[in-house]
């Protein structure tokens, strides 16, 4: 059971594995795993041979030509009229590409948490309901609340009633696929109290059936330029 003789690969899994067998149509199964995975699905395979409950869920494999082919192993151990295990007889199916996919993700990920952290911009999570999930520092500096205050909160509560309705009637046409996002300016009630100019851009998340996930908002503090602003009575009296 133990010896690289005992080994052997059929048809299919060598072409998938781009395996030229040894001495026809024989291939060292060992041979074909991962180096840096030698010793590790070796020894677990030993394992699950002295207990079949014993899990081997991912088996890396290096092709000859270099590059990495990940499978989920199904097995069963094969004993002898003893209950002595003499061989696995082992199914594995391709999860390459699911493999590759979730580092792909993974990497996205980590990138928009940095972007998201570290933006210039205050940046937020939003659910559909209007409550706080994700917001980064420079939101919590514009609008003065921590943010553990901030995400006990909704939008709702901290946005201006003047400007509720303007806001609410947006997030609905983005909610009703009526639009793609949407951006406008409206105020904030800092956690002190003054009032705190914003340009609000909105975005829907949505996942594979289109079913609403949650808003990105990104929002830029305009108080001073809005406070330096020339009122439009100012204009009139000019004319």
């Amino acid at each position: 059971l133990s010896t690289p003789q005992n080994d052997w690969v059929d048809d299919k899994m060598k072409v998938t594995l781009k395996a030229k067998g040894e001495e026809g149509s024989h291939v060292t199964w060992r041979n074909l795993i991962h180096p840096e995975d030698q010793h590790l699905i070796i020894g677990s395979f030993e394992k699950h041979c002295e207990n079949g409950e014993f899990p081997i869920e991912v088996v890396r494999y290096n092709l000859q030509n270099g590059s990495t082919l990940y499978f989920k192993y199904n097995g069963k151990v094969i004993r002898d009229d003893v209950g002595q295990p003499v061989g696995i007889l082992g199914a594995h199916v391709d999860i390459t590409k699911f493999i590759e996919r979730e580092k792909q993700l993974s990497i996205a990920e980590n990138q928009f948490r940095g972007a998201f952290e570290h933006s210039a911009l205050g940046m937020a999570l939003v659910s559909t309901d209007g409550k706080w999930l994700k917001v980064n520092k420079k939101l919590c500096n514009i609008v003065g609340y921590s943010e553990k205050e901030l995400l006990a909160k909704t939008f709702q509560e901290i946005t201006h009633p003047d400007d509720l309705d303007a806001d609410l009637n947006q997030v609905q046409s983005l909610l009703d696929d009526k639009i793609t996002g949407y951006e406008m300016e409206k105020r904030y009630f800092h956690k002190d109290g003054h009032i705190v100019w914003v340009l609000l851009n909105v975005s829907l998340v949505r996942d594979a059936d289109r079913n609403p996930v949650h808003f990105v908002s990104q929002i830029l503090d305009i108080t001073q330029r809005k406070q330096t602003e020339v009122p439009k009575s100012v204009f009139g009296s000019m004319t």
